[in-house]
């Protein structure tokens, strides 16, 4: 696939390696056929940032899955963070293609504001309703607002991911972080 190709590229060679001619290279097939589906470098990216939130999506569900029905709404909150910081190659993939789309694609003009705001919108609509179930649940503290602790777990993995990928954290450190601040956030 081709979007695979492009982010094999983008972790092995960084984003100004990621030229159609390159691509092309990686997944084996020949330029043209590469121009066919995509006009250009932005919308090959583009393809792959919607293509890696859908493997998102569905790792997360997996994860999800597999820990149960009785477990806490802590719990699978823990887990859906822990699934949005590059603590593994795939991970560190995704958090490549986000980061390219964020640095190039929200600034460029011919990306539309649906389609630059499209992943923080799903990431904060996950977020409160992660944590709205958590209150439900009476696991959250009554003091706590859900749209800005929504924000400050975008932020805290935007934070974490870039501290991971510039090898300047440990995965161990960001996991501890993540209990950290939902220790601040959860009565148990």
């Amino acid at each position: 696939m081709l979007t695979d190709a492009l982010g094999r590229v983008a972790v092995r060679d960084g984003l100004a390696g990621v030229t159609m001619r390159h691509v092309a290279a990686e997944a084996g097939v020949s330029v043209g056929l590469v121009q066919h589906y995509f006009a250009s470098k932005e919308e090959l990216l583009l393809a792959a940032l919607f293509d890696v939130a859908t493997r998102v999506r569905q790792r997360l569900d997996r994860t999800i899955e597999s820990l149960g029905p009785d477990v806490t709404e802590r719990t699978r909150l823990r887990a859906t963070l822990l699934e949005f910081v590059p603590l593994d190659a795939e991970g560190r993939t995704i958090a490549t293609l986000f980061r390219a789309f964020d640095a190039g694609g929200v600034n460029d003009p011919r990306t539309t504001q649906a389609e630059a705001s499209a992943v923080p919108r799903g990431f904060d609509a996950l977020m409160r309703h992660r944590l709205e179930a958590a209150r439900r649940a009476g696991e959250l503290r009554p003091e706590v607002v859900i749209p800005h602790e929504a924000l400050t777990y975008m932020m805290l993995v935007l934070g974490l991911g870039d501290a991971l990928l510039a090898g300047g954290l440990t995965p161990a450190r960001a996991i501890e972080t993540i209990d950290y601040v939902l220790e601040r956030s959860f009565t148990s």
